[in-house]
């Protein structure tokens, strides 16, 4: 089961599909009232929408799931899904195309290809939603500068991770922009606690069941890449490492230009900035060859094009 949820699906048409290609699949089971369960996921029809297939209050009263169950909404179309949003209600966007969210913040909870990969995969909503992270920033005080940093990181490390899972790469670039959110989040915490940065957040967030989102938060500190086995550590992971070392302040520059930055204000953690140099450029590398992209210059000229466009 999808971690006990219920699958509102929005859209007539859509619902339509799915029951057409999946009601010959052997784990399928139709049931009174416009519901099916394919593989112990229940699957329902809007009733009582207000004529876009979005929402209204009366729909969210009507559609509740089983004792125990909680409702998500499922739309292959972005500006259906954001009453579910708006209400709280979580939101999987049907993303055929692989495009990015039409929003500079991605607020759907789950982001897939297929149905099929849906039914692959229950670990969708095992992150914190938006509305979470933003509490959170509240619980840590969180400010301002802080905060559109974090921003900028977790928009660039959700583009890349598009793009990649484009190019066949295992990545959820939702996780990966919940994790660019919250992965300064002990920053002030931590100002006067020396190696905690990263660590103290990391295990908030595996308080909160949240490990996934905990491992990027520990990781993203510059000198983890040099420890043994970085280099398997997930993409979510990597991507906001690497787009945390491209970000000075809310603004996308060269790795060069921010290791300067960074030399400037923490003198005392110099050699081990320059130790994990080569590391960090190596990531690069990595990257920029599964995009196809030319070099690194050209990686930042392509994030700010889509940044500004």
């Amino acid at each position: 089961m999808l971690d006990e949820f219920d699958i509102v699906v929005i859209s007539d048409g859509l619902f339509d599909e799915i029951l057409k290609d999946y009601s010959a699949h052997k784990a399928f089971t139709a049931l009174e009232g416009d519901r099916f369960i394919i593989d112990g996921l229940m699957f329902l029809r809007v009733q009582g929408g207000n004529g876009r297939g979005a929402l209204d209050q009366v729909s969210l009263n009507q559609l509740k799931g089983d004792e125990g169950h909680r409702l998500a909404c499922l739309d292959d179309d972005y500006s259906n899904l954001r009453d579910c949003i708006n209400r709280g209600v979580r939101a999987i966007w049907l993303n055929r195309e692989g495009c990015f969210a039409p929003e500079d913040v991605p607020a759907h909870d789950a982001d897939i290809l297929s149905i099929e990969d849906f039914l692959k995969d229950n670990k969708l909503f095992r992150k914190p939603s938006l509305r979470q992270c933003y509490t959170w920033w509240d619980e840590w005080d969180l400010p301002e500068n802080i905060q559109r940093h974090v921003k900028t990181v977790a928009w660039g490390a959700y583009v890349l991770a598009v793009m990649m899972r484009n190019r066949g790469i295992q990545v959820d670039p939702i996780l990966t922009h919940r994790g660019g959110l919250l992965h300064d989040i002990d920053k002030i915490k931590t100002l006067d606690k020396d190696g905690q940065h990263g660590q103290m957040g990391a295990e908030f967030l595996l308080r909160e069941g949240y490990p996934a989102a905990a491992e990027i938060v520990r990781e993203h500190i510059m000198h983890r890449i040099m420890h043994p086995g970085a280099e398997d550590l997930p993409w979510e992971v990597k991507l906001v490492y690497f787009v945390d070392k491209l970000v000075e302040g809310d603004q996308i520059v060269s790795f060069d230009r921010r290791l300067a930055a960074l030399k400037e204000r923490y003198p005392g953690y110099r050699k081990a900035m320059t130790r994990a140099e080569s590391h960090i450029w190596a990531l690069s590398e990595d990257i920029i060859s599964i995009l196809s992209i030319r070099d690194h210059e050209k990686l930042i000229s392509t994030l700010h094009k889509l940044q500004y466009n």
